[in-house]
């Protein structure tokens, strides 16, 4: 795992409930160095946000906040959970908030299950009314949140965490039984699920629940260089390790607290030499300002320095 100082650290008490799940939680809490952790449930919902700082009293930009515009440098808070598969169990979250964040959190207190874990972009991209070269993709999802500092980003806030691993991937193999045209799954889209391995330990037992299968691939996505644990992973054949690279400038001064290019090219060719099929994505593409002023990305001047 990152060396990693959350600003506060949540535990929802359904947690204390599955064993395994609380097995995690005293593994990664191990690895963070045993902070002090505050233990919730649904009636503290308004006190997290509050305490995030993503509240419908904080000033904000648009629902969705960018962390580039406050620049924030600490990690941000943790909140352990455990999915709610059975919708009867949930508490009913009808508030509206003004933040995505908020939002979030919102509904994974009160519980959330299937319509957390799998996302689908481009639906209509399924329609068999409609002729298409590419079919939809789908993502799998266990976390949400990063620890990743990236200008354009809105996930720095909070991280939760589910920790009933074993039923999620139970629910990934039923949910991939029932869509035979699809064989490729990304994880994690809403996360960078590596930057917390080997501790949290989604990557073995997703890479253990593909290899069950005869034609599904899973996709790690992830711009970090956390490698080592993917290395002697049984199962490579029906893993993918998909890296996403930016200029040196990029890394640096938008992608703060992601590792350079050039150690997630190094990354890359560990997992390719570990037996992966790699593949690479460029990706975000940033226009940098070349003029002498040095006014940094998106300014547009001209090499002489005028606008």
């Amino acid at each position: 795992m990152y060396d990693l100082h959350p600003a506060q650290v949540f535990v929802h008490k359904r947690v204390y409930a599955n064993p395994l799940a609380l097995a995690r939680l005293d593994r990664m809490l191990g690895a963070l160095g045993h902070p002090p952790v505050q233990v919730v449930d649904e009636r503290d919902t308004d006190r997290i946000i509050e305490a995030v700082g993503v509240g419908d009293s904080q000033a904000e930009q648009c629902p969705r906040w960018r962390q580039g515009v406050e620049k924030r440098a600490e990690d941000p808070a943790f909140l352990f959970n455990t999915f709610v598969w059975d919708e009867e169990l949930r508490t009913p979250n009808p508030k509206e908030r003004l933040n995505s964040c908020a939002q979030m959190i919102a509904s994974v207190m009160a519980g959330v299950g299937e319509d957390f874990a799998f996302s689908q972009r481009n639906p209509s991209l399924l329609s068999p009314e409609k002729a298409h070269v590419c079919q939809g993709g789908w993502g799998i999802h266990s976390l949400k949140g990063c620890v990743h500092k990236c200008d354009y980003c809105e996930e720095g806030y909070l991280v939760n965490f589910m920790l009933d691993l074993e039923e999620f991937a139970e629910h990934v193999l039923r949910m991939m039984e029932r869509r035979p045209e699809q064989k490729l799954y990304r994880y994690d889209l809403y996360s960078d699920s590596i930057c917390f391995e080997p501790e949290y330990g989604a990557s073995a037992i997703l890479a253990s629940a593909f290899a069950e299968t005869a034609d599904k691939y899973l996709l790690f996505y992830t711009k970090s260089a956390n490698v080592e644990h993917l290395l002697n992973l049984p199962h490579k054949a029906h893993s993918i390790f998909y890296c996403t690279l930016a200029t040196a400038t990029v890394c640096r001064e938008i992608e703060r607290g992601t590792p350079g290019m050039d150690a997630r090219i190094a990354a890359l060719r560990r997992c390719q030499e570990a037996g992966y099929v790699v593949r690479v994505g460029f990706s975000p593409i940033v226009p940098i300002c070349p003029c002498p002023a040095g006014h940094g990305p998106l300014m547009g001047c001209r090499a002489d320095g005028s606008p």
